[in-house]
């Protein structure tokens, strides 16, 4: 920490005395610092970025200035964000939100946050932020932070698969940007909604969406956006067969690529040349591109490609019959994939980084030696060739050298098949292994789901008590509107809270209603919500503020409900309910 202190205090001492000696003053020097992170940032080239925004924090805590200094902590916020360092990314938006003092500031902060809980997969508490964001944006009539919204939120649906709504949000974030001559953001809004028709397979209205926004970008010379349309361009080809009009596209973006030196996209337009080339049956090309790919990735420490990287090159090798390095390469994908979910991606690349370098280094070694061995040969071949009066001899060295041939070939197709047998089981380990996570995470969310329903609920009955209690002071009039304003606000808390709780509880047990409904075809809708309730072993107290019921009526309803389904009274309801 002490030697990156003092490289900022010589960064700044030299870029600081060119600024003095110009006169620039610190805040000046600050926004100067600034604007060269974000052009490293623009260039994925995120350590510089990060040297060069530490700089312009520093220069403001010269010069005791809160604004700047709350706009620059965001900033890196969002360095961190494209990490994807998202514990980092939080404290330094968090952090941000304390040193400022401008609604809009913070409303741009929130929409921040809200990107990483996308990331995160947490769409609720997303959602939350991004709503917050937008309310202090309509307060303020910011029209283009409304639009920053909408466009945020059209994230979240399209990474819960409603493309319905993504769609809505990403339409009226566009209207906007083009009636206020937006281009970048216009363009930008453009290919998402492209995105939005290829994952519905409408691949022509796809690539009219990819040709208008790289037609915008084409006018703004924004190289960044042109090179992620080609590669967008180039995926749609694929998906109608246009194998070669694709390569088209992506060589060009490649070509952008190095001019430059955005290593981050160089990665994509790699990884998609692997995808047209095995369609094609160019499998050899295929792994040296995805071998070019990952080398990349690793140098560049982006772990999202790496995994991609990694898994292309074992299915790769899989169709070549090469299992081991299949499995070897599958290994690795999962490693990736496990440290991602564990958000300990910097540990992971570096050991990766180590692996690789160390198996670089032994291929290195396996050359020499094949190298070594092929001379050996040559020369013992040379000897024996000259040497007639050996025929026989040699006869009969062949000979038994085939006989070793055909055992060493017996030997490495059992070898082969032990080790396909070997991938398959492993392959299927680690999914079922991820299924048990994805169930106990989605078991976690629904107990949580149900304590917020509850909790809301108390917080709900509170301010009812609190209406209630001003019916004994207020007219007629008004104790009609106040029973009135409950009960409505009752019905709707309650049919909110448990449709949301419905979604979640069928995520989760998606066999229950259909065996409850097999075995017990008589229930009612509210039996089989408190069967529900009672499946996730609630207590009475909990269903009877979850339903707005009394604990005298729940525990009616269920000996209603255990007389409706014949149950003899040594069985228990409960245990009953969990086996369906």
């Amino acid at each position: 920490m002490a030697l990156i202190k003092i490289t900022f205090l010589i960064l700044l001492m030299g870029f600081g005395s060119i600024l003095l000696a110009q006169r620039i003053s610190i805040p000046e020097q600050a926004k100067e610092m600034s604007d060269i992170s974000t052009d490293y940032s623009s260039i994925h080239d995120y350590s510089n970025a990060m040297i060069y925004i530490d700089s312009a924090i520093m220069l403001t805590e010269l010069s005791d200035d809160k604004i700047a200094k709350a706009n620059y902590l965001n900033k890196k916020g969002i360095i961190y964000y494209k990490l994807a360092d998202y514990q980092q990314a939080l404290h330094f938006f968090n952090t941000a939100i304390k040193n400022g003092n401008d609604s809009l500031f913070i409303a741009q902060c929130y929409s921040n946050i809200g990107s990483v809980y996308v990331n995160l997969g947490n769409y609720d508490v997303a959602s939350n932020y991004y709503f917050n964001a937008l309310k202090i944006n309509e307060n303020n009539n910011f029209e283009e932070g409304i639009a920053d919204v909408y466009l945020n939120m059209s994230n979240v649906y399209m990474s819960m698969e409603e493309f319905a709504s993504a769609l809505d949000f990403q339409l009226k974030a566009l209207e906007y940007y083009i009636n206020n001559d937006n281009k970048s953001e216009a363009g930008y809004c453009l290919s998402n909604i492209g995105l939005v028709y290829l994952d519905l397979n409408k691949v022509d209205t796809a690539i009219h969406y990819f040709n208008r926004a790289l037609e915008i970008n084409t006018q703004t010379n924004d190289q960044h956006g042109i090179a992620g349309g080609l590669i967008n361009i180039a995926h749609a080809n694929v998906k109608k067969g246009n194998f070669y009009s694709a390569l088209k596209s992506v060589e060009e973006a490649k070509s952008i690529c190095v001019n430059t030196k955005d290593s981050f996209f160089l990665t994509k337009c790699l990884l998609t040349e692997v995808t047209i080339n095995k369609k094609l049956g160019n499998t050899r090309e295929a792994i040296k591109l995805a071998q070019e790919a990952l080398n990349i990735a690793y140098e560049i420490e982006v772990l999202g490609e790496a995994e991609n990287a990694n898994l292309a090159l074992s299915k790769l090798y899989e169709t070549e019959g090469e299992y081991s390095k299949a499995l070897n390469f599958y290994k690795k994908y999962n490693v990736l994939k496990d440290s991602s979910l564990a958000l300990d991606k910097t540990k992971a690349i570096q050991n990766l980084k180590i692996q690789y370098e160390t198996e670089k280094k032994e291929q290195q070694i396996i050359t020499l030696e094949e190298e070594k061995e092929s001379s050996q040969k040559i020369t013992l071949y040379l000897i024996i060739t000259s040497i007639a009066l050996f025929i026989a001899v040699l006869v009969s060295i062949y000979s038994f050298y085939l006989k070793i041939r055909n055992s060493k070939h017996k030997l490495q197709l059992s070898k082969t098949i032990r080790q396909k047998q070997e991938l398959e089981l492993t392959k299927k380990d680690l999914e079922n292994e991820n299924l048990e996570k994805d169930l106990e995470l989605k078991h976690k969310e629904l107990a949580t789901n149900a304590m917020n329903l509850i909790r809301n609920i108390e917080i709900n009955s509170n301010l009812f008590q609190e209406l209630s209690n001003l019916i004994p002071t207020a007219d007629d009039v008004q104790k009609e509107k106040i029973r009135e304003i409950i009960s409505s606000y009752k019905i709707m808390s309650q049919d909110k809270g448990w449709k949301e709780f419905e979604l979640r509880f069928g995520q989760v047990h998606k066999s229950f209603y259909k065996n409850l409904s097999a075995k017990f075809p008589d229930l009612t809708p509210n039996e089989k919500k408190i069967c529900a309730f009672l499946r996730l072993n609630m207590t009475t107290k909990d269903i009877g503020l979850l339903t707005y019921k009394s604990v005298n009526t729940i525990n009616q309803a269920r000996k209603r409900l255990r007389k409706k389904m014949d149950l003899p009274s040594e069985v228990n309801l409960i245990t009953l309910l969990s086996e369906l």
